[in-house]
Parts: C-alpha cells; structure tokens; sequence
C-alpha cells in the first residue's frame, strides 16, 4: 500500500480513534503468530480505553483487527509501551517477520451511526 502516509498524521491526544490491522500471514509462521498475538490481544480487550473491538480471519491467507479507542493517547501507550504485551509481537515479528505484508492504519472517526453490540460506542465521547 504505497500510497499511505509512512508517518502518523497529528492528532489531539484525547480524540478518539479507529485502528485497523492487517495481514497476510506467511503459513509457516502462523502458530507463532498466534501465540504472539494472543498476549496482545487480550490486553487490548482487557484496555478500559477501548471502546469496541472484533477480529476478522479468512485463514489461511488474511487475519484483520478493527478497534475503537477512547483517545489516541491510550492507543499509543498500548502500542508503544515498552513492557506491554504489543510490543513484545512487534519484536518477535521484526526477529522473524510473521506476515508476508502488514498494515497499521489509524483513522479519525467523525461520526457514528447504528450499534454495535446494542450500543453506539461512540456515543459516550
């Protein structure tokens, strides 16, 4: 995807924000992909910063996240904190990449419409 910016666009601290992963797994990487992301993942669930999140799979040639956060703030401090479970799937992807190509995109949201799980996530920001 070589037209997305390389850099995050600025953005205030406290807005919210959507963040959409994806990925196209190399085969032979898959469980330690699982294995890795696991601890990633259930730290994100367990984040009181996120608003609403899912995970969507057409094994074995895409894996994708979706997730909405509370401020970009605490999307950033689960992403980047040294210690946390994220970062310790970044570094065993860059030892031994886990996907032949991978996306991180951040995205503003600026407006909501429906329910997800009978609510509006947003709608409490």
């Amino acid at each position: 995807m070589p037209d997305l910016p390389k850099r995050e666009r600025p953005c205030d601290d406290e807005e919210p924000v959507a963040v959409l992963t994806l990925g196209r797994p190399r085969l032979g990487r898959i469980v330690p992909f699982l294995q890795s992301s696991a601890p990633a993942e259930r730290a994100a669930i367990e984040s009181p910063a996120v608003l609403a999140s899912t995970a969507f799979a057409r094994p074995p040639r895409f894996v994708s996240t979706f997730s909405l956060w509370r401020s970009a703030a605490a999307m950033r401090e689960y992403a980047h904190h040294s210690d946390g479970a994220h970062q310790g799937a970044v570094r065993a992807d860059r030892a031994r990449p886990f996907h032949h190509e991978s996306a991180f995109v951040r995205f503003r949201p600026y407006a909501s419409q429906g329910a997800w799980d009978g609510r509006d996530p947003l709608a409490a920001i």
